[in-house]
């Protein structure tokens, strides 16, 4: 069947977005992200954007490359443009259901492809019970942890989407990113895997991250991913604000009264490409 996709970024965070109207029922979601995200055999992206309406509302769902379904903040980003380019929607600012949340979102800017959005996520949440982490284990902040041989300072916490923040001096080194990452993506302590986010300062105002997405693997940029960082920051410091974080493909602006405040969390996105996909 031919599928019409359009290729979407936020930061370097691709996807390849679709509607649900074009998918044929008898088609398994996450077969068709495992056949169009494959970089090398396909369109390749870091994820698929699956874009419809539910119950009369904007909805979207998000596929990692492994076929696992996650939340996605740059994938709220990439799908509010497109929903405003193509009159999805007839207003700046609309709502996007997607997981357990309804996203606001607001667009600026008039690029031919592109906007700048700026969408409301739910508070950081640090429970046990919602990262999720092991039974037992009790709130993980800034807690030393055993990966192998080696032993990272780490925050677990979930902003829709679980994620540990490692908190770090500066860049990790190749070898040591590749080594860590991948082994606490699958850590026992994290039941549902987690995405691992190296941050480290930069000034006062702003923060670096490396990232590893679970089912994916490194990517140049993660908008919950930012948003984890930022809170992380918040807390450390008992403060809010607004925070840059420097993701390696771009700036992802995180803004909150404090870190158990609602996280605005804003950057470009724009469409890229469209075409059609030919899946067996």
């Amino acid at each position: 069947m031919r599928l019409p996709f359009w290729k979407v970024q936020a930061v370097g965070n691709d996807f390849v977005l679709v509607h649900s109207a074009d998918v044929p029922p008898s088609r398994s979601l996450a077969d068709v992200a495992r056949e169009v995200c494959s970089r090398r055999m396909s369109v390749g992206a870091d994820g698929l954007l699956v874009l419809g309406f539910l119950d009369g509302r904007l909805a979207m769902r998000m596929f990692n490359p492994d076929g696992s379904e996650d939340f996605c903040g740059n994938g709220i980003r990439c799908a509010a443009v497109h929903a405003s380019l193509y009159g999805l929607v007839q207003s700046s600012e609309f709502t996007i259901h997607h997981g357990a949340q309804s996203v606001p979102v607001e667009l600026s800017g008039n690029g031919p492809r592109s906007r700048r959005v700026r969408s409301r996520l739910q508070p950081a949440s640090f429970d046990p019970e919602r990262v999720p982490l092991r039974a037992g284990t009790g709130e993980v902040v800034e807690r030393t942890w055993p990966v192998g041989d080696r032993q990272v300072v780490l925050t677990a916490l979930t902003t829709g989407s679980t994620h540990t923040v490692i908190s770090a001096t500066g860049r990790p080194e190749d070898r040591l990113f590749a080594e860590v990452s991948p082994a606490l993506e699958h850590d026992p302590l994290f039941p549902e895997r987690t995405s691992v986010v190296w941050s480290w300062p930069k000034a006062e105002d702003s923060i670096a991250i490396r990232i590893w997405e679970r089912g994916v693997g490194e990517t140049l940029g993660c908008g919950t991913g930012s948003a984890a960082a930022a809170a992380v920051w918040a807390r450390k410091r008992e403060s809010g604000g607004r925070l840059v974080v420097h993701n390696p493909g771009g700036g992802v602006v995180v803004t909150m009264d404090d870190w158990r405040s609602p996280l605005l969390v804003e950057s470009d996105a724009e469409e890229v490409y469209a075409g059609w996909v030919e899946l067996p």
